[in-house]
């Protein structure tokens, strides 16, 4: 499956999972009824698991903080941050990782 982040190539991805953002508020009223309100408005979200050398692996966490565009099988979502937690492990071949890592878009 081809994943690109920006100009980075995820090598050998997978997608672990997509995400879709339900943003809902809710309040509870004293008479113990709900009041929810939802917005229509999803955000993608995927986590994919690549293989690389540890220096492109790495390379990835200059993109942590910033917007780029995540493509995925030719499907491009703007303005994607990298979002929660990277894992990084070795892989059985010396020099190769295995890299988990997610991203959320900014639908604002």
């Amino acid at each position: 499956m081809p994943v690109t982040f920006d100009n980075f190539v995820l090598k050998e991805a997978s997608k672990i999972s997509n995400t879709y953002g339900v943003l809902a508020n809710e309040r509870v009223l004293i008479t113990g009824r709900r009041k929810i309100k939802a917005n229509a408005e999803l955000g993608f979200g995927a986590v994919f698991q690549f293989m690389d050398t540890w220096a492109e692996v790495t390379a990835i966490l200059t993109k942590v903080g910033s917007p780029y565009t995540l493509t995925v099988d030719g499907t491009s979502y703007t303005n994607c941050y990298i979002y929660g937690d990277i894992k990084i492990t070795e892989s059985d071949s010396p020099g190769t990782y295995f890299c988990e890592v997610g991203f959320k878009q900014d639908t604002s």
